[in-house]
């Protein structure tokens, strides 16, 4: 083959040169092979340790799209290799996921049985061109290869965005030291003065419900419940009943005489039945009996 072309291109009387030998560094053709090569063994190392390793095939599809996503255009370079093909890509319609992820698909419900369950168990491959918003699931039960809308993927290296209520007080920490060093009057809703990239890995994290939101403002004051419950209480038959404290002191005093007389029970008693006493009154004033 290589003596054909020689002999073309010495028929055209056109110069030309070969590369030296055993230096690939210089030839573009094998330049773009070992790039690929690394690429595709990076994505190996970062599937699933329960992964069919015999199906790496199938993954050949998902790093051809990822890897023209990285490579810059030699027409453009600044575009990529596949907007310079294809245009701008679509996330929106063909999402990307870690390759070979475990995950569970959703099953229809005319597609399972009454009382099978209502997901199975595949692998995530790659985004399918053919169907919006979905993603191609190989399945090992049956070796077949679906496209599938509801997922849900158990990552085991490559974890998903998450913020917790640590990074929200940090990046609290960090607005309040930028707006410090540098104070605007600009009016936000949210901290967004910290790190730029910080804050678009907090707005994924959001996206993908994984995220801790911080405490809102306008939320009202929560109010501690006794810890004795109202039904414990004496005296009281509702639970929503009010117990006003007294005041220790009275406060409306008047200089009334207040006379204490003791009265005991046999002294009644004896009262009832003496003719002397009974039917009369005592006077508290005159300390007699009157009639």
């Amino acid at each position: 083959m290589l003596c054909r072309i020689e002999n073309s291109i010495c028929k055209y009387n056109i110069d030309y040169q070969l590369v030296p030998p055993a230096e690939h560094r210089v030839h573009a053709s094998e330049r773009a092979i070992h790039t690929f090569k690394n690429h595709l063994i990076a994505t190996f190392c970062t599937v699933d340790s329960q992964f069919p390793m015999s199906k790496w095939d199938r993954l050949i599809p998902h790093a051809v799209i990822t890897l023209n996503q990285l490579r810059s255009s030699h027409l453009h370079p600044s575009l990529s290799a596949y907007a310079s093909l294809f245009g701008n890509y679509d996330y929106n319609g063909m999402p990307l996921a870690p390759p070979g992820t475990r995950e569970v698909a959703h099953s229809a419900a005319d597609t399972r049985a009454s009382f099978a369950p209502h997901g199975r168990v595949g692998w995530y491959i790659g985004p399918s061109p053919k169907h919006y918003c979905c993603h191609r699931i190989y399945f090992p039960d049956t070796m077949m290869e679906c496209d599938v809308l509801k997922v849900d993927f158990f990552p085991e290296k490559t974890p998903f965005p998450a913020v917790s209520l640590t990074d929200c007080l940090m990046q609290t920490a960090q607005d309040l030291l930028h707006l410090l060093k540098h104070p605007t009057t600009k009016q936000s809703s949210l901290l967004s003065f910290g790190s730029p990239i910080h804050n678009a890995f907090t707005e994924v994290a959001i996206i993908l419900n994984r995220a801790c939101l911080p405490p809102s403002s306008n939320k009202k004051h929560h109010v501690t419940p006794l810890r004795v419950p109202f039904e414990t209480l004496p005296g009281v038959t509702h639970p929503q009943q009010f117990i006003p404290q007294l005041p220790r002191v009275n406060t409306h005093w008047h200089p009334v005489h207040h006379f204490y007389i003791p009265q005991q029970s046999h002294m009644l008693n004896s009262a009832l039945h003496d003719p002397k006493i009974a039917g009369k009154i005592f006077n508290p004033f005159t300390g007699h009996l009157e009639t």
